[in-house]
């Protein structure tokens, strides 16, 4: 069931139906993306952030703050499935289910962290540029590589929007597989970075947690341009 909230279109079912639907390749040919509270905010004002994030094929909320907002925006969602979640899942289960994987972001270390927690012999691993989106060599060659594997789970975990762009690339160009834009999901699995405990997450404080450990880098994101939701939500109050 698709559910509207500002403006994008969500999916709101169980993990259990994405991730049967991942390992079955019932999404074969399809782009996955997670949206949180920043990606709803930069959906309402960018237009090429727009244009990237309505190709997506299956939408499904990665915030729990979205969850709670629903509520006032009178459609409320009832499943909250953050990226991370999804990228552990299927990686727990992966070696069982003989899947082929290839992971475009993140380093080769971390990579090798992914293999060997989760004993899996073989991830193909893409690792681009810094600014590879604007380098039409570069993306060209990516798909390319892409093209020549077998069917795939791609998990690309190079920054939004550029992995839904990307993601978009894949598909037009007839790669086969799954595209799951997972952002910092690869890091978290690898310990490269720290993801908040259960306790943090439940009382929706995760947002916090990672600015506490990369202040600099995620300020503005959190601090600076986060407030916009609630924005968006008093507009859509004042228009309804």
């Amino acid at each position: 069931m698709k559910k509207e909230i500002l403006g994008v279109k969500i999916d709101d079912i169980t993990m259990r139906e994405i991730i049967d639907s991942i390992f079955n390749y019932k999404y074969e040919g399809k782009i996955i993306v997670t949206p949180n509270v920043d990606h709803i905010n930069r959906y309402n004002k960018s237009i090429k952030f727009k244009n990237a994030y309505d190709k997506a094929d299956i939408v499904v909320n990665d915030s729990r703050i979205l969850k709670k907002l629903s509520n006032i925006l009178d459609n409320p969602l009832r499943y909250v499935n953050p990226g991370s979640d999804i990228t552990k899942v299927i990686f727990e289960d992966a070696r069982a289910k003989n899947l082929n994987i290839c992971c475009i972001g993140a380093s080769q270390d971390d990579i090798e962290k992914i293999k060997a927690k989760y004993q899996i012999e073989e991830i193909s691993h893409i690792e681009p540029s810094f600014g590879f989106i604007n380098k039409e060599s570069e993306v060209a060659e990516i798909v390319e590589q892409a093209r020549l594997m077998p069917r795939s789970l791609f998990f690309l975990a190079v920054g939004s929007p550029r992995q839904e762009i990307l993601a978009e690339k894949l598909k037009e160009n007839g790669v086969k597989g799954v595209f799951l834009c997972c952002g910092a999901s690869l890091l978290f699995l690898s310990g490269s970075e720290k993801r908040a405990p259960k306790l943090i997450q439940d009382l929706n404080l995760e947002w916090l947690f990672r600015l506490m450990q990369s202040p600099r880098r995620l300020f503005k994101r959190y601090i600076v341009e986060g407030p916009y939701i609630f924005y968006l939500v008093i507009k859509y109050k004042i228009k309804k």
